[in-house]
């Protein structure tokens, strides 16, 4: 079921991409691309709470990697994380319950980073990391709790 649904969410986002061919994203100040869909319901994540996400990382049409088979995992928000371009963790506290985000590494930006790719990257690749906001839990002990519940299941 869950590898079922983040397929899914994967194969809308890249539909979206090559419809809107990337017209309607943002940057960070380190320009990294991003979108974030949301329905602008409820609140959005504060600093000290927890976001609890599933994501998937595809390049081209290969799953990079999932939290499909380990299960959600617990982001404590913090407006001091790292703001660089490899480190999305910034655009998680703009993030409502149930809104969906959409971050797009490009290589070429990866190489001057890094000086250097990874073998299984070419020169114009771009990496897609789509993450679901699933709960927002107000402390650890709820967020915690959960995990325990989610493992039992």
């Amino acid at each position: 079921m869950k590898k079922t649904t983040i397929l899914f969410l994967s194969a809308v986002v890249m539909l979206m991409l090559a419809a809107c061919n990337g017209a309607s994203f943002k940057k960070t100040k380190t320009g990294l691309m991003y979108k974030i869909i949301s329905n602008g319901k409820g609140d959005v994540v504060k600093n000290g709470q927890f976001l609890k996400i599933e994501f998937s990382q595809k390049l081209r049409d290969s799953v990079l990697g999932s939290s499909a088979d380990r299960g959600p995992e617990y982001v404590k928000i913090d407006s001091a994380s790292p703001s660089n371009y490899l480190n999305p963790a910034e655009l998680f506290g703009k993030m409502r319950k149930g809104d969906s985000l959409v971050v797009v590494f490009e290589a070429d930006s990866i190489r001057k980073i890094q000086g250097g790719l990874p073998p299984f990257l070419k020169a114009k690749d771009k990496i897609f990391l789509t993450v679901k906001a699933l709960d927002i839990f107000k402390t650890e002990e709820e967020a915690n709790k959960d995990r325990e519940l989610a493992m039992v299941e």
